[in-house]
């Protein structure tokens, strides 16, 4: 893994491990510190780690070099500062902290835009990864995803500065923040996932139409999201909501036979770099994060038409969005490809399938939790407490994880390549 991918993984496991401290200091006391978690979240943890994988695994699929690789660590920079000013700023309620971060942020957009097209207009120094013409049929598209997903983060935090300086309506900040979840991230990971999966599971997937489909299902769902939120328009939101949900089924469908799990039981298959298919560890974390997808965006349907529910319930429609279908997705994705990445196998291996079962199970806690507080349950905020405790727990045994990956001792690398 290069230094700039590097840079930007270890940042999201900082946002990451910071988040959870604030999640549990809100679970304890109250929600006054919700936006600051959902920011460290969305543009700390989960952004960083899309910055890492795009700028590992795109020089590779196209066979070409970043011509100017030090724009790389620029943009972390940029980013990881903007980062943490916006985070800061909304923890003291600091709006020029806020503002400058929201700054640096935009201008850390448009840095990740320039990186990205000029590595594909620069000569190509080697072959492409090899695929076969229905693969290269699922690249295309795929890349039309990730295009827009670049997109929809620019304009996105265009419309969350614009509405910080009262340029626009205060209905336009949600419009902008499913612009970032439904666009930015979900866009994003379909495209990663398609050109990806396929690659390294050994498995092709089914035909390219059904992402044909599930794009431009996805494409006038977004639209329909942003505008329905932006002009108060609830009938269509809950259309685009819905279209959204059918385009995530299309791409599932689609991906089912490039996950399929190893059927031979091996003695110690989460420390080992092969086989290529993709084991039950990340499996399980696809599954919980669908269903949680699945819980998050049904919420968001049932608001459009009981806006009462959504300020009620708003916490279970952010928790099972960000916490359950974000996080544990790249939880799996990162115990499948960082070992990849880094050629090596995954260290403290031995915590990884109960690092898992915690936060699957951490999120179902949290939104019981948040349930029982509407319901005046009396032992429902100890129940929250509780799970974001878990949820705290699960990510600091990720992180070590990770950490080990990456700083694995020589001895221990030599060993993996011998066997």
């Amino acid at each position: 893994m290069a230094r700039h991918s590097k840079l930007f993984w270890l940042s999201g496991l900082a946002a990451l491990l910071l988040a959870t401290l604030v999640h549990l200091a809100l679970t304890a006391a109250g929600p006054q510190r919700w936006d600051a978690w959902v920011h460290l979240l969305l543009y700390g943890w989960i952004s960083c780690s899309i910055f890492a994988v795009n700028y590992h695994t795109t020089p590779v699929f196209s066979g070409r070099n970043f011509p100017k690789p030090a724009w790389l660590e620029l943009h972390w920079l940029v980013w990881s500062l903007g980062v943490v000013l916006a985070s800061s700023g909304l923890v003291w309620y600091s709006q020029l902290s806020y503002r400058l971060g929201l700054g640096l942020e935009w201008l850390g957009s448009w840095l990740f835009m320039a990186n990205i097209l000029q590595l594909l207009r620069s000569p190509k120094l080697r072959p492409s990864m090899p695929a076969s013409p229905q693969q290269q049929q699922i690249d295309r598209l795929s890349t039309l995803a990730t295009k827009t997903s670049g997109a929809s983060l620019l304009l996105a935090l265009s419309l969350i500065l614009a509405r910080e300086f009262g340029l626009i309506h205060a209905r336009w900040l949600l419009s902008a923040e499913h612009l970032l979840t439904l666009g930015w991230m979900m866009l994003m990971i379909i495209g990663v996932g398609c050109h990806v999966l396929p690659r390294w599971s050994g498995q092709a997937p089914r035909n390219p139409g059904w992402l044909r489909v599930g794009l431009g299902l996805h494409h006038v769902g977004l639209l329909s999201i942003v505008l329905g939120l932006g002009f108060d328009l609830p009938a269509l939101f809950a259309l685009g909501a819905s279209l959204v949900l059918c385009a995530l089924c299309c791409c599932v469908w689609l991906l089912i036979p490039a996950l399929a799990t190893v059927t031979a039981k091996q003695a110690n298959q989460l420390s080992i770099v092969q086989p290529r298919r993709i084991g039950p560890l990340t499996m399980w974390c696809i599954r919980a994060a669908v269903f949680y997808l699945a819980v998050g965006i049904g919420f968001g349907i049932s608001f459009a038409f009981d806006r009462a529910l959504g300020a009620q319930l708003r916490p279970i429609h952010v928790e099972s969005n960000l916490a359950g279908f974000a996080t544990i997705l790249i939880y799996g994705m990162a115990y499948f490809m960082l070992p990849r990445f880094m050629g090596r196998p995954l260290g403290l291996a031995g915590v990884a399938n109960w690092q898992v079962v915690l936060a699957i199970s951490a999120v179902l806690l949290i939104d019981l939790g948040w349930a029982g507080l509407v319901a005046g349950v009396a032992l429902a905020r100890w129940l929250l407490v509780f799970g974001a405790s878990l949820h705290g727990l699960a990510a600091l045994l990720f992180s070590l994880s990770m950490l080990a990956t990456i700083y694995q001792p020589a001895q221990v690398r030599r060993l993996a390549h011998k066997s």
